[in-house]
């Protein structure tokens, strides 16, 4: 089985940033029971980011999604959710748990990542909430590529209840950013993620 996805690191030469921060998720239509998801923040990528990757998942998803951006603005030619809280830098991510946003199977991946072949090995990974194997940790996981099934709305109201507390602890390597509140938070309720690699076998995220 192949790699499905590489993840790029800058190496595609930055466009001025004309947008704000912003979260991109792919869902399917009604009764498709499918969506992928992904995020960004403000700063690095610009609108274009985001337009590439949804022709990436076009390309390699197949028809039965639907593509839907968190965003503080609008980004032409793709649907906007628009992001209510406020919270900088990858903070922003979290709202992809807001209460009765995303209900239904969900995969998330990062704007930085491109999609280079056939995703399907990936779709069943909604079965329970997996996330990327932090490279040369044992127990860190990474946030970005995940996937979860159902409404995770708890995980937005645990965060939201001592945003401040959260983000003060959580910003320093290793441990660090949204990923670090996520994966303790569920370690912490016996409901440790699975990891991409558990999943297919291999690491499907490669930087």
């Amino acid at each position: 089985m192949s790699r499905s996805l590489h993840r790029r690191v800058a190496r595609t030469p930055p466009l001025p940033d004309r947008t704000g921060r912003k979260s991109l998720q792919v869902s399917p239509p009604e009764g498709a029971g499918l969506r992928l998801g992904r995020a960004r923040w403000s700063g690095r990528y610009t609108a274009e980011w985001v337009r590439q990757l949804k022709r990436g998942l076009e390309r390699h998803a197949g028809e039965h999604h639907r593509f839907v951006c968190l965003s503080d603005i609008e980004v032409r030619g793709v649907e906007v959710l628009p992001l209510r809280e406020g919270w900088q830098g990858w903070w922003s991510k979290i709202e992809l748990f807001l209460p009765g946003l995303l209900t239904g199977p969900t995969h998330y991946l990062d704007l930085d990542v491109v999609v280079v072949g056939d995703v399907a090995p990936l779709l069943s990974a909604c079965s329970s909430f997996t996330m990327v194997h932090e490279r040369g940790e044992s127990d860190y996981f990474n946030s970005s590529a995940m996937a979860w099934g159902g409404d995770m709305g708890w995980v937005f109201e645990a965060f939201r209840a001592d945003a401040a507390r959260y983000m003060k602890r959580f910003r320093r390597h290793p441990r660090i950013g949204d990923q670090a509140f996520i994966s303790d938070l569920l370690v912490g309720e016996g409901r440790a993620p699975r990891t991409i690699r558990q999943l297919l076998g291999y690491d499907a995220i490669v930087s």
